[in-house]
C-alpha cells in the first residue's frame, strides 16, 4: 500500500531540465523521422487522448476524455465526457463530439467500423444525458460502448456491467460485424458472472479480466470473467487470424485461471490469454519477474506469433536487461518490456528498454517492414533514451524484427507529455496520440493544463529539407539547406531550422528564455518575460525613480529593481520595502526540502524538513539515498550552522513543523514509515512522528502516533499548560485513532482531520477525528486566546462535521474548545480547488487564513488566471468565522501561499511560490520563485518580492524577526539569481530580509515615506513600519517583570492597547490602559508558562503604533 500516494500529500513539482544538458548522442541504424505536424487540442481544463486511428479518408479519429467547455471542446455534459475528435490529414478538426452524462465518462479505445462509422469503448459513472442503463451508483463504473455514425452522431449505446466497477479498455470490430471488448470488472451481478472472489485489505472486491462479445447492435453474445483471487486487469484485445482472440493485461493472481505467477500477490505479471471464438481458454501465460510487470498492448504478428508491450520493474525470471534505477521512495523504476511470443505463447525474445528513471510502454504495432513501433512515456535521459525535454516525454522506439533499436525519439516539452496510442499511417509515417502540459520545444498551441497532443511523424522514405546544424543542437541555419530521406539525416544537418546562432548550442528555438541579455529562443526578442525593470537610484537608498527605467537582467551601477522613490536626491526619503541581508543553501548532493523555520531565543534560527543526502552539510543519514530522514539545522543569527541532526530510520521520515519549547529545546512534528533507528512504536504505514529535542538536538523522547493506515502530522505547538497540540490527517481507525468518518475513493479510505493533545511527556490526553466521508486534510493549528484551538486545512466533504462545501476542496476552518469539541466550522471557497495552508489569530480576536484558490465565485473574487491556476487567497475572519474581507493575489499562472504571520504594524507577511510575472507579481526569475507579500491590516499590498533563480524555488515558512525583518525557508533547485551555493539538487534555501523602515518625520512638510501623505502622523512614527525610538522598556533583559514608558510631544489623552507578541506572531498578552496628556507608564508581568526569548511589545494609540523588543531571561 505504500506505493498508493495519499490524496492529502502534496505533489511536488519536479524537473529533469538537466536532462537537456546531459543528452548523449547514440548511434542507431537510422535517425528518427522528424515531426511532420503536431496539434494541441482541447480547452482550459484537463483533456486526455487515449486512442487514435487513421481513417479510410486519410484523416484520423481520436478518443479520450475532457471536462473542458471552451477552446476546441463544446457540448460537455458535466465532469469528464468522452471527447471524440475527427481530424483531416493535416490535423485540422472536421468535427468533435462530447458524449456522456453529468458524472465522469472516460473513453479508452476507438476504431473505425466497416460501415464508415466508429465504435468507442470506455467506462462511465453517468445515467443521464447520452448514457442510459447504468447498473450501479454514480461511484461505480460501467463499460460504456457507443456506436457512432461517420458524422459522430450516436447510433446506439450500451452500459454493460454490474453494481461494482467495470472498466473497458479495448475494443475491436470482429470479422462477423460484432465487437470484442476487454477490460476489468469487480462485479458479479447484472451482465457479469463468473467473478473469482477476492478482496483487498478494506473489503473491496478485486478485479477480473472481463471479456464481452457483442453482436453488431451491441447485444451480448457471451461474456467471460477470467482471473484468480487477486487483481487481474485486461488492457488490450485483438481478434486473431484464426477467428479467436488474444488478450493482454496484468495479474496478481496465481489461482483460478492463472498459473505461473512469478512474484507475490502485491506484484503483477503480464498475463496473456488465448481464447477460442467462443471464449474458452486455449492457453494462458504469466510472464515477468518478482517485481511488477504490466502489459498494456498486444498485437498478432505476421508470423502468427504475438508482440506485447508494457513496463517492468523486474530483472529476473523472464526479464533481463533492466536499467537499474530507483525513485525517491526507494522503489525500482520501470523499463519498457517488449516480449515476442510464438503462436503458443512461448517467449522467442524479450527486451528491456529505457534508462534509470520511469519508462512505460503503452502501445505497440508491427509496421509494414516487419519491424515494430512502440510508444510510451519516459522520464529518463540515459541508457537507451536521449533527448528528453524535461519531466516525462513521449518516447517513440523503432525496433527491428529481433528487438534491436533502429531509432528512438523523445517528443515533448519541459512539462508532462504522456502518449497512449501509436499507429503506422498509409504513407509509412506514424501518428501518435496522448496528452501534454507543455507549450514549448516540440509542443505548441496548448490551451491550458493537459491538451490532447497529436503528432504526425514523417515516413522514413519521405525526402525532406535539412538545414546545416553547426552547433549540433538539433536546429539549423535556414539559409543552408539540402534534401535527404527523413530517416537518413546527413551529418551536420538538422530537420528543423530557425537557429539564430548556429555557433552556440544553448541558443535554439526550443530553448527557455533566460535573463542574460540574449535571444535564447530565437523569437526575435531579448529576455522577454524574464527581464526586470530597473530604475536609476541617484541617492543610493535602494529605491529608484519610477519615471525613468531600463529593462535588464542585472542592475548596472546606479540602478535598482525597486521603484517608488519620490525624491531620488535624498537618501532619507524612500518607500518601505525589504532587502536580502543574507541567503544560505543548505544540503548535500541529493534533494533536501525545508518545511519550517522559527527564530530561537538566542536570535538564531531552527529549520526542519527532510533530506535524502548524507554529504555536504548533512551527516548521520539513516537509510540509503532513496529514503529521506528528518533533517534539523540550528543556525546562528548570521546563518552559520551551529549543529545539524538527521533523525529517523531506514524508511521515509519527514519533519513538517518545528517550534522552540519553553525549556529551550525543540518539538518536531511530521511522519515516519520507519520502525528502527531513532523511531519506535510504528503502527503500520505512516505514523505521526513527534520528537522532543534538547537545546543541542539530542532526542529526549519520541512518539509514533496513529493506526495501521496513513497518519501525517503537519503542525505542532506547545500549549499554555506545557503540553502540545498536534494536527494532521489520518486514514486510520485503530491504534491511537478513533472516530474516523468512513469514506472511500477507488477502494482506498479517505482522510479526516486528526487532532491530538499531548502532555509534556508526549502521552495522549485526548484525540479527535473530524471531517466527513470525503478527503479532509489539516495543514495548520494554533491555540487561541480563549484556550481553545483554531484549525485550518481543506475538505472535499459536505457531511458529518462538514457543511457548506462549495465544490471540490474548500478551506475548512474549525474552531475547537480546550477539550477538542467543535464550537463552529466554516467551508470557504468556490466551485474549484481551494486549500488553506496557514492560520493565525489576530489582535481583534479574529483569524487570518492563507492558502491558494482556483475559484472566482462563491466566497472568492478577484482571481487573476483561469481555473487551472491558483492565486494566493487571503481571508480575514471575525471571531465567529464570518468573512470580513478576502483577497486574491497573484498573476495568470499558479501562485501558492504556504505561510502567513502577523507583523508588528498589525499587517501580515505571506510567503509561498509563484510562477507568475504579471498582475500583482513582478521580478520573477524563471519557473517558480519564492513570492513574499507584505499586506497592511486590510489586505492591501504594501510591497512584494520575488526571490529565486532560473529554476524551481518553493517558499514554505516565514516569520517576522526580532529586528523587524523577516526570515524565509523553503527549497531551491536554482544556483543563480538570488541563490548561490546550491549542492546539486534541491537544497534548503534560507533568506534573511531586512526591515527597511521608512519613517515619516513630524512637521517637516515632506512626504518622507513616499506614501502620498505629508506629515500624516504629526509625531515621529512610521506610516508603514513602526517606530521603536520613543517607546522604552526596562529592565531589558527582564526575568519576568518590566515597565513600559511612552511620552509623546502631543498631549494626547485616551485609551491605548498594549500587546506582547511572541516570535510566532501569537499575542501572549493584551490590555487596555490610559494615556494621560501624552504620557503612559505600565508594569507588565510575564506568565510562568511563557518561554525565554525575544518578544515584541506593541502599543497602539488611535492610528499610531509604537514597538520595542524585550528579552525574557528567567
Amino acid at each position: 500500500m505504500k506505493n498508493q500516494r495519499p490524496f492529502c500529500q502534496t505533489l511536488r513539482y519536479s524537473s529533469l531540465l538537466l536532462a537537456t544538458l546531459l543528452t548523449a548522442r547514440m548511434a542507431f541504424a537510422q535517425s528518427a523521422p522528424p515531426i511532420e505536424w503536431q496539434k494541441s487540442l482541447g480547452g482550459t481544463s484537463y483533456d486526455y487522448a487515449q486512442s487514435i486511428q487513421q481513417t479510410a479518408d486519410g484523416g484520423y479519429i481520436v478518443a479520450g476524455h475532457s471536462p473542458s467547455h471552451d477552446g476546441d471542446v463544446s457540448g460537455n455534459h458535466g465532469s469528464y465526457d468522452y471527447w471524440i475528435v475527427k481530424l483531416d490529414g493535416t490535423g485540422a478538426i472536421e468535427w468533435q463530439q462530447s458524449l456522456g452524462g453529468t458524472d465522469p465518462d472516460y473513453a479508452q479505445s476507438i476504431q473505425q467500423t466497416a460501415d464508415g462509422g466508429y465504435i468507442v469503448a470506455g467506462y462511465s459513472d453517468s445515467n443521464d444525458g447520452d448514457v442510459s442503463g447504468h447498473h450501479g451508483n454514480s461511484y461505480a463504473h460501467d463499460y460504456w460502448i457507443v456506436k457512432l455514425e461517420s458524422t459522430g452522431a450516436i447510433e446506439w449505446q450500451k452500459s454493460l456491467g454490474g453494481t461494482s466497477s467495470d472498466e473497458a479498455q479495448s475494443i475491436q470490430q470482429t470479422a462477423d460485424g460484432g465487437y470484442i471488448v476487454a477490460g476489468s470488472s469487480q462485479s458479479n451481478d447484472g451482465d457479469v458472472s463468473g467473478w473469482h472472489p477476492g478482496y483487498d485489505d478494506y473489503g473491496y472486491p478485486l478485479a477480473d479480466y472481463w471479456i464481452v462479445k457483442l453482436d453488431g447492435t451491441g447485444v451480448i453474445e457471451w461474456q467471460l470473467s477470467l482471473g484468480g483471487s487477486f487483481d487481474d486487469r485486461a488492457q488490450s484485445v485483438q481478434q486473431t487470424a484464426d477467428g479467436s482472440y488474444i488478450v493482454a493485461g496484468h495479474s496478481q493472481s496465481n489461482d483460478g485461471d492463472v498459473s505461473g505467477h512469478h512474484g507475490n500477490s502485491s506484484y503483477d505479471d503480464y498475463w496473456i490469454v488465448k481464447l477460442d471464438d467462443a471464449g474458452t481458454i486455449e492457453w494462458q501465460k504469466s510472464l515477468g519477474g518478482t517485481s511488477s510487470d504490466e502489459a498494456q498492448s498486444i498485437q498478432q504478428s505476421a508470423d502468427g506469433g504475438y508482440i506485447v508491450a508494457g513496463s517492468s520493474k523486474s530483472n529476473n525470471a523472464d526479464v533481463s536487461g533492466w536499467h537499474e534505477g530507483y525513485d525517491y521512495y526507494g522503489d525500482p523504476t520501470s523499463d519498457y518490456w517488449i516480449v515476442k511470443l510464438d503462436g503458443t505463447g512461448a517467449i522467442e525474445w524479450q527486451k528491456s528498454l529505457g534508462g534509470t528513471s520511469y519508462d512505460e510502454a503503452q502501445s505497440i504495432q508491427q509496421s509494414a517492414d516487419g519491424s515494430y513501433i512502440v510508444a510510451g512515456n519516459s522520464f529518463s535521459y540515459n541508457g537507451d533514451v536521449s533527448g528528453n525535454h524535461g519531466e516525462d516525454d513521449y518516447w517513440i522506439v523503432k525496433l527491428d524484427g529481433t528487438g534491436a533499436i533502429e531509432w528512438q525519439k523523445s517528443l515533448g516539452g519541459t512539462e508532462f507529455d504522456e502518449v497512449y496510442s501509436i499507429q503506422q499511417t498509409t504513407d509509412g509515417g506514424f501518428i501518435v496520440a496522448g496528452y501534454s502540459w507543455s507549450n514549448n520545444a516540440d509542443v505548441s498551441g496548448n490551451h491550458g493544463y493537459y491538451d490532447y497532443w497529436i503528432v504526425k511523424q514523417y515516413a522514413c522514405d519521405s525526402v525532406i529539407a535539412y538545414y546545416q546544424d553547426a552547433d549540433g543542437d538539433g536546429y539549423g541555419d535556414a539559409s543552408i539547406v539540402i534534401s535527404a530521406p527523413a530517416c537518413d539525416a546527413p551529418a551536420g544537418y538538422a530537420a528543423y531550422s530557425g537557429d539564430c546562432n548556429d555557433a552556440d548550442e544553448t541558443v535554439r528555438p526550443d530553448q527557455i528564455e533566460s535573463c542574460n541579455i540574449a535571444d535564447d529562443n530565437c523569437n526575435g526578442l531579448i529576455d522577454e518575460g524574464v527581464a526586470d525593470t530597473l530604475y536609476p537610484d541617484n541617492d543610493g537608498d535602494g529605491f529608484g525613480d519610477a519615471g525613468s527605467f531600463i529593462t535588464g537582467c542585472f542592475p548596472p551601477p546606479g540602478y535598482v529593481a525597486n521603484s517608488g522613490d519620490c525624491d531620488d536626491t535624498d537618501p532619507s526619503i524612500h518607500p518601505s520595502g525589504a532587502a536580502v541581508l543574507w541567503q544560505l543553501s543548505l544540503g548535500g548532493t541529493f534533494s533536501d526540502y525545508a518545511r519550517s523555520i522559527q527564530q530561537t531565543a538566542d536570535s538564531g534560527f531552527i529549520v526542519a524538513g527532510y533530506s535524502f543526502s548524507n554529504d555536504g552539510d548533512v551527516s548521520g543519514h539513516h537509510g540509503d539515498s532513496y529514503y529521506y530522514d528528518c533533517w534539523i539545522v540550528k543556525l546562528d543569527g548570521t546563518g552559520a550552522i551551529e549543529w545539524q541532526k538527521s533523525l529517523g530510520g531506514t524508511d521515509y521520515d519527514v519533519a513538517q513543523f518545528i517550534q522552540q519549547s519553553t525549556d529551550g529545546g525543540y518539538i518536531v512534528a511530521g511522519y515516519s514509515y520507519s520502525n528502527d533507528g531513532d523511531v519506535s512504536g510504528n503502527h503500520g504505514l505512516a505514523d505521526y512522528w513527534i520528537v522532543k529535542l534538547d537545546g543541542t538536538g539530542a532526542i529526549e523522547w519520541q512518539q509514533s502516533l496513529g493506526g495501521t493506515d496513513y497518519d501525517y502530522a503537519q503542525s505542532i505547538l506547545q500549549t499554555a499548560d506545557g503540553g502540545y497540540i498536534v494536527a494532521g490527517w489520518s486514514n486510520s481507525n485503530d491504534g491511537d485513532v478513533s472516530g474516523w468518518h468512513e469514506g472511500y475513493e477507488y477502494g482506498y479510505p479517505t482522510s479526516d482531520y486528526w487532532i491530538v493533545k499531548l502532555d509534556g511527556a508526549g502521552a495522549i490526553e485526548w484525540q479527535q477525528t473530524m471531517g466527513g466521508t470525503d478527503y479532509d486534510c489539516v495543514q495548520s493549528i494554533l491555540q487561541s486566546a480563549d484556550g481553545g484551538y483554531i484549525v485550518a486545512g481543506y475538505s472535499q466533504s459536505n457531511d458529518s462535521d462538514v457543511s457548506g462545501n462549495h465544490g471540490d476542496n474548500d478551506y475548512w476552518i474549525v474552531k475547537l474548545d480546550g477539550t477538542g469539541a467543535i464550537e463552529w466550522q466554516k467551508s470557504l471557497g468556490g466551485m474549484f480547488d481551494d486549500r488553506a495552508q496557514s492560520v493565525q489569530q489576530t489582535a481583534d480576536g479574529g483569524y487570518i487564513v492563507a492558502g491558494h484558490s482556483q475559484s472566482n465565485d462563491g466566497d472568492v473574487s478577484g482571481h487573476h488566471g483561469n481555473s487551472s491556476y491558483d492565486d494566493y487567497w487571503i481571508v480575514k475572519l471575525d471571531g465567529a468565522g464570518a468573512i470580513e474581507w478576502q483577497k486574491s493575489l497573484g498573476g495568470i499562472y499558479s501562485d501558492v501561499a504556504q505561510s502567513i504571520k502577523l507583523t508588528a504594524d498589525s499587517g501580515y507577511i505571506v510567503a509561498g511560490t509563484s510562477y507568475s510575472n504579471d498582475g500583482d507579481v513582478s521580478g520573477n526569475h524563471g519557473y517558480s520563485d519564492y513570492w513574499i507579500v507584505k499586506l497592511d491590516g486590510t489586505g492591501i499590498i504594501e510591497w512584494q518580492k520575488s526571490l529565486g533563480g532560473t529554476d524551481y524555488d518553493y517558499a514554505q515558512s516565514i516569520l517576522q524577526t526580532a529586528d523587524s525583518g523577516y526570515i524565509v525557508a523553503g527549497d531551491s533547485y536554482s544556483n543563480d539569481g538570488d541563490v548561490s551555493g546550491n549542492h546539486l539538487n534541491n537544497d534548503y534555501w534560507v533568506i534573511k530580509l531586512s526591515a527597511l523602515t521608512a519613517t515619516e518625520i513630524a512637521n517637516n512638510n515632506i512626504d518622507d515615506d513616499c506614501d502620498g501623505d505629508v506629515d500624516e502622523f504629526g509625531v515621529g512614527v512610521s506610516s508603514i513600519n513602526t517606530n521603536t525610538n520613543q517607546l522604552s522598556v526596562f529592565p531589558n533583559p527582564t526575568d519576568g517583570k518590566f515597565v513600559i514608558e511612552l511620552e509623546l510631544r502631543d498631549a494626547i489623552t485616551g485609551e491605548a492597547t498594549i500587546e506582547v507578541i511572541n516570535l510566532l506572531g501569537q499575542i501572549m498578552q493584551s490590555q487596555k490602559v490610559a494615556m494621560v496628556k501624552g504620557k503612559l507608564q505600565q508594569e507588565i508581568q510575564f506568565s510562568k508558562e511563557e518561554a525565554e526569548g525575544m518578544y515584541l511589545v506593541k502599543v497602539t494609540i488611535g492610528d499610531k503604533i509604537f514597538t520595542a523588543q524585550i528579552d525574557l531571561q528567567k
